[in-house]
């Protein structure tokens, strides 16, 4: 059983789509409550907010927020979430 984890966990991370921008991320699907966006190369979706930011660090020491601090991102100069 854990074969098989450690089998789909690596395939997983050979099919994500690798981006450099946004717009290279034509393959993967978001729901209606978040937004598609390309965080450290991979596209993943997002959950947006209204937290103002200009470094991942403004995100990081949000005490009201339920995200947690390894999936804070600061994009277009907002907080958001990542989904994975």
């Amino acid at each position: 059983m854990k074969a098989l984890l450690v089998l789909v966990a690596v395939i997983g991370c050979a099919v994500a789509e690798q981006c450099r921008s946004d717009s290279d991320c034509s393959h993967v699907q978001c729901d209606s409550s978040t937004q598609l966006h390309c965080v450290y190369n991979t596209c993943t979706c997002t959950a947006p907010t209204t937290h103002k930011c200009q470094t991942q660090r403004d995100c990081a020491y949000l005490m009201r927020w339920d995200c947690p601090r390894d999936r804070r991102h600061c994009i277009d100069g907002l907080c958001k979430c990542t989904r994975f």
